[in-house]
């Protein structure tokens, strides 16, 4: 795999007066955040830690934005409309983060998109670099393989530890609460969902 290139990632634009050093910690990132399902629920029920919600999707974001302004006193979130990739070269310092929360990106299921997956790109170097000593990685998908290969990568090439791996339906697990909307869809559906704790050493 090729090394990272920070020099050639652009800078996220309009958020030139966001300082990382001000946020109350511990600090999370969740990549991909959608329309802001998670994001809404970690900020209401952690008010001790701060989330960074970054989505790339101009009309998610949009719902995002919402969400947060019709929650005005979520002082410990911040969305990003940005690259994941811009905003964790540039916005975050090296080993700052207690966790990274990636809930079902895109699994490219073709093998001539395997190198998309996060965990086979580059840049996930650059996201581990973030993370602090012992900070944790929750990954989630609906994909038996894609969870299969994430680990079987993290593991083996990366180094990460696991802290945790479950895989059920709504019928083994009835008692589980959705984080986001595409694992409430899931779950209802009847398919069974895959979810990764790792962790940086």
């Amino acid at each position: 795999m090729r090394s990272f290139q920070r020099d050639r990632v652009p800078l996220p634009k309009g958020y030139e007066g966001f300082h990382f050093s001000q946020l109350q910690t511990p600090v999370y990132l969740e990549v991909g955040a959608g329309s802001g399902f998670h994001a809404i629920h970690f900020a209401k029920t952690r008010p001790n830690d701060t989330l960074l919600a970054v989505e790339h999707s101009k009309e998610r974001f949009a719902k995002l934005e919402t969400r947060k302004q019709n929650h005005a006193a979520l002082n410990n979130l911040f969305c990003f409309h940005a690259d994941a990739e811009s905003v964790v070269t540039h916005l975050i310092p090296p080993t700052s983060l207690q966790g990274v929360f990636l809930l079902y990106p895109n699994p490219y299921p073709k093998a001539s998109q395997a190198n998309k997956r996060w965990h086979r790109m580059p840049f996930w170097s650059e996201v581990l670099a973030k993370l602090k000593s012992g900070g944790e990685i929750v990954f989630a998908t609906n994909e038996k393989f894609y969870a299969d290969d994430f680990l079987h990568s993290c593991l083996e090439e990366w180094g990460l530890k696991v802290n945790d791996s479950t895989s059920f339906t709504q019928l083994e697990r009835t008692d589980f609460i959705p984080r986001t909307h595409f694992e409430k869809k899931y779950l209802e559906r009847g398919e069974r969902i895959h979810s990764v704790i790792l962790s940086k050493h």
